[in-house]
């Protein structure tokens, strides 16, 4: 259902539980699944990564989420990878206005 938003998207937001150390793989097969389709293949649409639950002890870094998720590979849009709280507001805000830097520098 998703893929039907993609054509007309102008970023992508893109949240990983950071503590869930057994699922970052399935978030990175989503995330490549995503990136595939024709929607957005064909568009430099920029993604933001939130590295969430930052409050937790057990939680990797944006460093560590950013290497599971092979961010690295993306070479062809703009990516940015935040480490935030969502429950305690943390990061949020610093992951928005660099998104919002982003979209209005591509409308120029």
């Amino acid at each position: 259902m998703w893929a039907s938003y993609y054509g007309e998207s102008e970023a992508i937001i893109f949240m990983v539980d950071a503590a869930d150390h057994l699922r970052i793989k399935v978030a990175k097969n989503e995330l490549d699944l995503m990136l595939s389709n024709i929607g957005l293949r064909q568009r430099e649409v920029p993604i933001l990564v939130y590295a969430n639950k930052m409050d937790l002890s057990s939680a990797m870094t944006a460093v560590e989420v950013s290497q599971s998720l092979e961010l690295f590979r993306i070479t062809d849009r703009p990516w940015h990878i935040q480490a935030c709280s969502a429950l305690q507001g943390d990061g949020i805000d610093s992951g928005m206005n660099w998104l919002s830097d982003i979209i209005k520098r591509n409308k120029k």
